[in-house]
């Protein structure tokens, strides 16, 4: 008996040991403290496994980049208890196999968290199809380079600065560590940018931003005596979580000062990652505050012209997902860049650009490699007329954690000739114009008597090119610059003429004429006769089927009657031709009319006209302009 009461206790005791240290663990990971957390469920993992152990290991890992890690205990959770996995767990658990580029297994999760989700769907792409085509990189057109003032803590944040660049990083010796990942506390700092696209001379920005507590991203206004930061807030809520906060100082005598709170942060949510436009009259910024679709959105607040500030306005769901979106960027050319674990991507955090288009941003598009890579891309910061910018990644190759790198990129260049599709021939003199992806005019340019043409290009972007030449139907192709590398793109414009193209084009008396039947008209009178109509509509489907298309008509009589009197009639007759065609819905601006009475005969018989000779300069003339 006595040996059962003593197994009892022993028992009794462990459960309560066990039972104090899942405690212990709950409470560190409730305040974010997710090293020391997993330690202690790695314990109790190895004595008492659970639902709960598992997911709880998987998170800690996860919020710490430690995918590998993170992998393992949600492939447990994953396998031990299918039924019972959320849709949350699923979500990071296929981040992980992204990360460790597992991608064959991803496809099976994805449907798996389609049909658990009750909030969000994600992209049903198949991964692998996915993957190559984000990996139709343009990495033969960027130089990448990790920069020299890397620490073995995290770096990251960029921000351009003068010729220099400001950054965030926890490389502070001998300074207080961050639970969350056992990392100093962030502090600002800066670097010179030199002609090597590297930094030298890292050091401390400003000790009077820098503090106790976490600072980085910062933006500037251009005077750049106004500077915008996240620090982290001293007050707690009752979670025991200190949010993210935007401040604000002002540069007095070369003194950063006057440190104040922007108004819309907040003790209970994150506001963080600001940035400015070119006029320094919107900031952009992430925040998980009441409101957003995911765990942070960006969003966008006007500045006034007194300082104050609007009201915070999310960017929807075209830009913000259930997922998080962060590390806004506003461009010069009023480009949205930001980071996004949330639309489809190569795994954790990839870098994304949208368009301003009438107010309202585009549709994103994934960068792709090399910008973006299986681990967190993010803090993407660009001078689009100088082709140079940084970004931050944790990928492998990198120095320590959270790396910055430094890119540039070479010039892309288009070129080619314009020649005739029949011949063969170089058509000298056309005109070549290139789009955006909107159909926005880009640039035109003149091929010459060599018919070449150059322009130069944007990586990754969406673009057309257009070739036209007087009587020739203009030729569209579409392309992209992101497809297998491709330094240049050389692509040869093929035009070909109405007259080939069209069976009704013939050349007549040396001119380019769409041929129809005669049109008549009753005698001494103008007006469009049934027979007439029929003729003249041919016309109209011509000019609808080709809208660039510019065509003159010509009303010609015979020498019969007085000069002057066929004038005035055959003026009567092309004007009546003239507004039947734009009654149809033709550009008024595609086509004119002028009459000329018998002074442009086809035939020299003057007084000795036979009848033959009277109808053939009795006509009307439809000859193409353009």
């Amino acid at each position: 008996m006595k040996k059962y009461i003593l197994s009892f206790i022993v028992l009794t005791f462990s459960f309560s040991i066990m039972a104090q240290s899942l405690s212990k663990a709950n409470k560190l990971f409730k305040r974010r403290h997710y090293v020391e957390a997993a330690k202690l469920y790695t314990e109790i993992a190895a004595k008492k496994p659970s639902k709960e152990i598992f997911e709880k290991l998987g998170d800690s890992y996860f919020f710490n980049s430690k995918m590998k890690e993170a992998s393992t205990w949600y492939g447990k959770l994953a396998s031990e208890y299918p039924d019972e996995i959320n849709a949350t767990s699923v979500f990071r658990y296929i981040q992980t196999l992204k990360s460790l580029k597992q991608y064959e297994k991803i496809d099976d999760w994805t449907r798996k968290y389609n049909e658990i989700s009750m909030t969000a769907k994600l992209d049903p792409t198949k991964t692998i199809d996915l993957v190559k085509k984000l990996s139709h990189s343009i990495i033969k057109n960027i130089g990448i380079v990790n920069l020299a003032s890397n620490s073995k803590n995290s770096d990251f944040a960029p921000a351009f600065y003068n010729d220099k660049i400001i950054f965030a990083s926890a490389r502070k010796n001998n300074a207080k560590v961050y639970s969350w990942n056992q990392q100093p506390y962030l502090d600002l700092y800066t670097a010179t940018v030199n002609n090597e696209h590297n930094t030298t001379n890292a050091s401390s920005f400003s000790e009077n931003l820098n503090s106790d507590l976490h600072e980085a991203s910062v933006a500037f206004t251009n005077d750049g005596n106004t500077i915008y930061f996240t620090r982290n807030s001293k007050v707690k809520d009752e979670r025991k979580v200190s949010h993210l906060k935007i401040y604000k100082a002002i540069k007095q005598n070369g003194i950063w000062t006057s440190i104040t709170e922007l108004p819309f942060s907040s003790n209970s949510y994150s506001v963080a990652h600001p940035t400015l436009n070119k006029d320094n009259t919107i900031m952009y910024f992430s925040s998980d505050m009441p409101g957003s679709r995911g765990s942070f959105d960006i969003y966008k607040v006007a500045i006034k012209p007194d300082g104050t500030f609007g009201k915070p306005k999310n960017l929807g769901k075209n830009i913000n997902t259930k997922q998080r979106e962060q590390f806004p960027f506003i461009s010069e050319n009023n480009d949205l860049y930001f980071a996004s674990e949330g639309h489809p991507g190569l795994g954790g955090l990839d870098i994304f650009k949208s368009t301003l288009e009438n107010g309202k941003f585009s549709k994103p598009k994934n960068l792709g490699i090399p910008f973006n890579s299986n681990m967190d891309d993010f803090s993407f910061i660009i001078k689009e007329k100088e082709q140079t910018g940084y970004f931050a990644s944790n990928r492998l190759e990198g120095q320590g954690d959270d790396d910055i790198y430094s890119f540039y990129i070479e010039s892309l260049v288009l070129f080619g000739k314009v020649i005739d599709k029949t011949t063969g021939e170089l058509i000298p003199g056309a005109d070549v114009t290139l789009f955006d992806a909107n159909g926005k005019v880009l640039d035109t340019k003149n091929v010459g008597d060599k018919a070449y043409y150059e322009f130069n290009l944007d990586p990754n972007t969406s673009y057309s090119i257009k070739g036209t030449r007087d009587l020739y139907l203009p030729s569209t192709i579409d392309f992209e610059t992101d497809y297998k590398g491709d330094l240049n793109k050389n692509i040869l414009l093929e035009l070909i003429t109405y007259v080939d193209a069209e069976p009704k084009i013939e050349i007549v008396n040396k001119k380019p004429q769409i041929v129809l039947n005669p049109i008549y008209f009753d005698f001494n009178k103008w007006n469009i006769r049934p027979d007439a109509a029929k003729e003249l509509d041919y016309v109209v489907a011509m000019m609808q089927k080709y809208p660039e298309m510019v065509i003159a008509i010509g009303s010609h009589t015979d020498s019969r009657g007085k000069a002057s009197y066929n004038m005035i009639l055959s003026s009567k007759r092309a004007t009546s031709t003239l507004n039947y065609i734009i009654s149809k819905g033709i550009n008024p601006a595609n086509i004119s009319a002028q009459g000329y009475g018998e002074s442009q005969p086809v035939n020299n018989c003057e007084n000795h006209c036979t009848k033959q000779d009277h109808e053939l300069n009795r006509r009307s003339e439809f000859v193409l302009v353009k």
